[in-house]
């Protein structure tokens, strides 16, 4: 899968994450949460943290031209 694939597949999904990454954390701050509000908002928080880093990492990953040009070996 291509750059342009990955990015075509994850835009959506991520600007929904980023959303939710928003009213959580908003409502976290806002609303001095306790009990089982604030592991919600908590949870909301690390997963939307945990999607960033996967498409991050991706990312990256399908962003090194010198893996496919030296056949996956680095230069000196």
């Amino acid at each position: 899968m291509d750059q342009k694939r990955w990015q075509k597949l994850t835009e959506w999904p991520l600007a929904a994450a980023a959303l939710a990454f928003l009213v959580a954390y908003s409502w976290q701050v806002i609303g001095n949460l306790t009990g089982p509000d604030a592991v919600l908002a908590e949870t909301v928080i690390w997963t939307t943290w945990g999607l960033f880093l996967a498409d991050y990492l991706a990312r990256t990953a399908r962003s090194r031209p010198w893996a496919k040009a030296s056949g996956g070996r680095s230069s000196p």
